[in-house]
């Protein structure tokens, strides 16, 4: 995968997501780009932090199975920020999530 262009594509996504109506689709698509910029090798406290004030948003979902993987995403983003048993929180929650929907969970 090729970072730069991973993300020029992260970039565009982000400056489309002000086009979306609901709220908790909004915030679910910038976390999404934010940890993906965080990830592709661009750190940025002010990313992190963003992401941060996301998951409470996202939490505002009716369908559970939906917060999984944003809590997935949110422990790595805890993990670099060596808040270690936040992280651990975090995963182990979506892990729960998971688990209770039968899905098949693969470590």
């Amino acid at each position: 995968m090729d970072a730069d262009r991973s993300l020029e594509l992260t970039e565009r996504a982000l400056g489309l997501i002000d086009a979306l109506d609901d709220e908790v689709s909004s915030a679910r698509a910038k976390m999404s780009c934010l940890a993906a910029r965080i990830w592709f090798g661009r750190w940025c406290p002010r990313d992190a932090e963003e992401v941060r004030r996301m998951v409470p948003v996202i939490r505002q979902t009716s369908d559970r199975g939906l917060l999984a993987p944003y809590l997935v995403d949110y422990s790595m983003i805890q993990w670099a920020s060596s808040e270690y048993r936040e992280a651990h929180q975090s995963v182990s929650e979506a892990i729960e999530i998971l688990a209770q929907q039968g899905q098949r969970i693969c470590i």
